[in-house]
């Protein structure tokens, strides 16, 4: 039987942290799979197939099942070195394909530098028991000599040279270098923003919708998320852009209420104090005496002044206009509030990586 197009991977997170003397073992596969499951738009309780190797602490699966909650029908703890996660991403795809599990999550983590390993120069603790330790241990076996082994081997039965191995090296820095948001996986916080920044695509657009407009706003933004340091302007600049694309933009100009012949136009004063409105089932922005009337509603949401004008700068762009100036905590909490209504609203359900962004922040 053919598992072709019987499964697919669709969360993938790598852990930011290089050096994690705070946190355990445990922890860190805990946070990578909740980071995966952000970035699939799952949450834990959409898992019921849990695949780990010998990294993870206690009895493999069963202690990390229990550790995570989860509560699964399937669990596979193969063990073949480094290579253990290609082989149970194989076994995942079976899983599914079989009807064992419906969602396969599959966690890796360790603490090298916090521990001390020297894990590529540093002689490996051998157990006599195992087989080939009484012939492999007297040589002082470490990962960099053992993998050298390997390479000769490959030289001696192929005919393959040193310059040739040597190219893959060049060609993976070659390669990397032409990544610009290679920053976001090494920064948590901008990976949380640039998890969100994507899953909203996903959400609003189907596969090969909306066209090279929607490739460019989006590689600006992970650039933005690279480069600036008013994480929260990008984003709600972006909400705007996207929500224009996808046809769900609200309209902030304009009243959507009983009065829409009345142009909004919020001042700086500070006089005006009366707050307008969000009505996402309208599509925009009510004016104070329309809000005053209908803020009984569940679905509207007061909008300051301040925050509708915020919104409305970020409609008429450009971004380069709008990245130099200063806006306040608050304001920026109002505005995430906000929008994360109006699109809870459209969406029908929650964005997972905005809620774990929130989460984030909250610290």
């Amino acid at each position: 039987m053919s598992i072709k197009g019987k499964a697919y991977i669709v969360g993938a997170y790598e852990h930011p942290t290089r050096k994690a003397p705070d946190k355990s073992l445990a922890q860190l596969h805990a946070e990578v799979a909740l980071g995966a499951l952000a970035d699939a738009g799952l949450g834990k309780e959409d898992v019921d197939g849990y695949f780990c190797a010998g990294d993870a602490p206690g009895m493999g699966p069963l202690s990390m099942v229990d550790y995570l909650n989860l509560r699964v029908r399937h669990v596979d703890s193969t063990d073949t070195g480094g290579s253990s996660y290609l082989i149970h991403v194989a076994h995942a795809a079976e899983a599914i394909a079989l009807g064992k599990c419906r969602v396969a999550l599959i966690t890796l983590a360790g603490r090298p530098r916090s521990e001390g390993m020297a894990t590529g120069t540093a002689p490996r603790a051998g157990n006599p028991t195992i087989p080939e330790i009484q012939f492999e241990y007297p040589y002082a076996p470490t990962v960099a000599n053992m993998y050298a082994m390997c390479a000769m081997r490959h030289m001696y039965q192929f005919g393959t040279t040193s310059e040739q191995l040597a190219w893959i090296k060049v060609a993976a820095s070659h390669h990397a270098q032409h990544n610009p948001h290679a920053l976001l996986r090494e920064d948590l916080t901008r990976g949380a923003y640039a998890r969100y920044v994507v899953e909203l695509l996903d959400r609003f657009f189907a596969q090969d919708e909306g066209g090279p407009a929607l490739f460019d706003l989006l590689d600006h933004t992970l650039t933005w998320l690279c480069q600036e340091r008013d994480l929260d302007l990008v984003a709600r600049f972006y909400e705007q852009c996207l929500l224009g694309l996808a046809g769900f933009r609200p309209e902030l100009f304009r009243c959507v209420g009983e009065h829409n012949t009345i142009v909004l136009l919020p001042r700086e004063s500070p006089t005006e104090q009366r707050p307008y409105g969000l009505d996402p089932e309208r599509g925009g922005a009510l004016c104070p005496e329309c809000y005053e009337a209908c803020k009984a509603v569940r679905a509207v949401v007061p909008l300051s002044p301040a925050v509708l004008r915020f919104l409305q700068e970020c409609q008429r762009g450009p971004y380069t206009r709008l990245r130099g100036q200063q806006f306040a905590p608050t304001l920026h909490t109002e505005a995430e509030r906000v929008m994360q209504h109006y699109v809870t609203y459209h969406l029908e359900r929650g964005v997972r990586s905005g809620a774990f962004l929130r989460e984030l922040k909250r610290g």
